[in-house]
């Protein structure tokens, strides 16, 4: 016999069916009404599969972030860093002052390798420390090792560098300004073979200005100076421009007796300075002008190199003859305080300090008497005479003509007067002894004989 199937049984099974699907849709187990069976037919319950939640991906660690900083900073990569940077501090500050900050700071030091280690990097939520210790090599201080902490911020979907100044040094806060306060040292004297100096250390007057000290219109004061010193004010200006407000730029050396004349001249010039100093004096004039050679300014593309070896760039060095193959010797080694000043140019923090060395002397073999000699013999013609030791083969005297007075260089020569040394056709420049071009004839004895 059939079962019988009534409505309400039928009704109570739709709704059973009904509520099972509906908890399946929610993930929940929801077991059957108490009462949803007819005539011995029952319905099992078969639960639908939870729907799979998403997994997150998991954070980058901030030491790759860290490294990448470092790492570019090591190889003077700042593009690099500066995309590292957080958002704020991209906003803040320019890839171009980004770059000169460090280049700056770098250059006063008188860096020539820098060096980053990591050491250990560690994270709490959206921000990380690491610490890094920088090791700078220096032409001036040797190894400088700082040890420091790089800070970052998980900033959209990756760790950025929150940047300021102290993470080029640590004592470089957003006031300071770090500075080489440079101590020349003596330069060292140029003798003939018997002691008599060729080339020595004078006694001299250092007159120059601070920029930073000048009046709002500096033209009167220029005009003075120009006057007193003899420099042009066109050289005077390009002096001033690449200097730094702080510093003491150096615009001639003149006689004691000058700085005496125009004493209460100078003492009224708002921004100028007198300094005590020794220059390059050539107290025999033309005599083995090229032998001995000159002093020459260093040249803006050539200020790097010479400052990666601690000079300053407003010095004199070696341009030609003695004075430029003995540079090293003659020069010494420049000493200095690395320091943060203050906005009011006040020494914050000694970060480094080395003492001078003065430059050692020449002594050559030249005979200041030969060598007068062999000139007198020259006279004016254009040409060269030499006088060598025949048991030893030392050069007792080296004469050329036309020839030039090396004493004109020891303040930076003056434009005019350079010109009309280059332009000469007579090349009162060219050492004829060992840059002219000659016939061998007898001279080749000196070989065989």
């Amino acid at each position: 016999m059939k079962p019988v199937w009534s409505r309400r049984v039928f009704l109570k099974l739709a709704l059973g069916m009904l509520a099972s699907a509906c908890a399946a849709r929610s993930g929940e187990l929801t077991p059957p009404p108490e009462g949803t069976s007819s005539g011995g037919l029952s319905l099992p319950f078969v639960p639908a599969a939870a729907a799979p939640s998403p997994t997150p991906t998991a954070r980058p660690s901030p030491d790759g972030a860290a490294l990448a900083f470092l790492s570019a900073w090591s190889v003077g990569d700042y593009a690099t860093m500066y995309d590292l940077l957080c958002q704020a501090d991209r906003t803040a500050i320019s890839l171009e002052a980004f770059r000169e900050r460090y280049l700056r700071a770098q250059t006063e030091a008188t860096v020539t390798a820098v060096q980053n280690e990591l050491r250990a990097v560690l994270g709490q939520g959206n921000s990380a420390s690491a610490s890094f210790r920088t090791i700078w090599q220096t032409s001036l201080f040797g190894a400088l090792h700082f040890d420091n902490i790089l800070p970052l911020v998980w900033e959209g979907e990756r760790w950025t560098v929150d940047w300021s100044s102290t993470l080029i040094l640590p004592a470089l806060g957003e006031d300071l300004t770090l500075v080489l306060l440079n101590r020349t040292a003596p330069r060292g004297n140029i003798y003939e073979r018997n002691g008599l100096g060729l080339a020595v250390q004078g006694k001299m007057v250092e007159v120059g200005v601070v920029p930073g000290r000048l009046p709002a219109n500096p033209d009167p004061v220029i005009a003075q100076l120009s006057a007193i010193t003899g420099v042009a004010a066109q050289t005077i200006y390009k002096k001033i421009e690449a200097a730094r407000p702080e510093w003491f730029v150096s615009i001639a050396h003149v006689r004691p007796e000058v700085s005496i004349t125009n004493d209460d001249l100078l003492r009224q010039l708002p921004g100028v300075e007198r300094r005590e100093s020794t220059v390059r004096a050539y107290t025999n004039g033309t005599l083995a002008a090229h032998l001995i050679g000159y002093l020459g300014a260093i040249t803006a593309e050539e200020l790097p190199t010479w400052r990666a070896r601690g000079y300053r760039g407003d010095e004199l060095v070696g341009r030609s003859g003695v004075e430029g193959w003995g540079e090293t010797i003659l020069a010494g080694k420049r000493g200095g305080r690395l320091v943060t000043l203050t906005r009011q140019n006040r020494e914050a923090t000694l970060i480094a300090e080395a003492p001078p060395r003065p430059g050692d002397s020449i002594y050559l073999s030249i005979d200041k008497g030969l060598q007068a000699d062999a000139e007198n013999i020259l006279g004016q013609r254009p040409g060269a005479i030499v006088v060598l030791e025949v048991n030893t083969g030392f050069v007792l005297a080296m004469a050329s003509y036309p020839r030039f007075d090396p004493n004109l260089f020891v303040n930076g020569i003056d434009p005019t007067a350079w010109a009309a040394l280059i332009s000469d056709p007579n090349r009162p420049l060219l050492e004829r002894c060992a840059q002219g071009v000659y016939p061998p004839g007898s001279v080749f004895k000196v070989v065989t004989m």
